[in-house]
């Protein structure tokens, strides 16, 4: 029997008292559209990361109940190996179907490059408390373009690389007499896969040990 393995987000784990089951849940590979095309996997095991938290550590890797099967729509993203680092300033790339700037809910993929930010002024910026070595910062100085609401979990790349999980934003709300609006602040923070390759790929090896 073959495994196949991916990184999701804090949805596998509603609470401490009702830990999500796997058959909760079904990943679809092979289409940009949301919910139509590819193929259906099912997920067999879930394992969250032991200091998993909203902000930080915030990671799992799932095994499937088959492996995927590849093909020219269908290829695995190599992670970025432990210790490897994304320079200040750079472009990476990020994706999901979350709530847009039009107020609304894609059908389609979308993708959106933002800036890698500063270590330091990205604490400064954000709760340097909350923040630890496995987490990356990136966005604009707008605060308009990122991830936003739904697209939590989705990968950020780099180079063609895995460098980050969209892990947790913060939103500003402003009420008006006449509206409400929402802004996101220019920083959002990703869980970094280099800081925990390690743990990633003990847990895969524990996970297909016994296949």
């Amino acid at each position: 029997m073959g495994g196949s393995f991916g990184r999701q987000r804090h949805c596998f784990n509603f609470s401490t008292f009702f830990p999500s089951h796997p058959a909760l849940f079904k990943i679809r590979a092979g289409s940009s559209i949301i919910d139509e095309g590819g193929e259906l996997y099912q997920v067999e095991k879930i394992v969250i990361h032991p200091y998993h938290h909203v902000i930080t550590y915030n990671l799992a890797v799932f095994r499937l109940s088959k492996p995927v099967t590849l093909s020219d729509k269908v290829a695995p993203i190599p992670m970025m190996e432990s210790g490897e680092e994304v320079p200040d300033g750079a472009n990476l790339q990020v994706t999901g179907w979350g709530f847009n700037e039009n107020e609304d809910w894609p059908v389609m993929l979308q993708r959106v490059e933002v800036p890698k930010v500063n270590w330091d002024l990205c604490l400064y910026q954000l709760d340097p408390e909350a923040l630890t070595e496995a987490n990356l910062c990136a966005g604009v100085p707008a605060g308009d373009k990122g991830f936003f609401g739904g697209d939590e979990g989705g990968p950020l790349v780099y180079n063609g690389k895995l460098a980050g999980v969209s892990s947790h934003f913060i939103t500003i709300m402003e009420i008006r007499p006449d509206n409400i609006t929402f802004s996101r602040l220019p920083d959002q923070v990703y869980t970094k896969v280099s800081a925990l390759r390690s743990w990633i790929d003990e847990t895969i090896q524990n996970m297909t040990s016994h296949i």
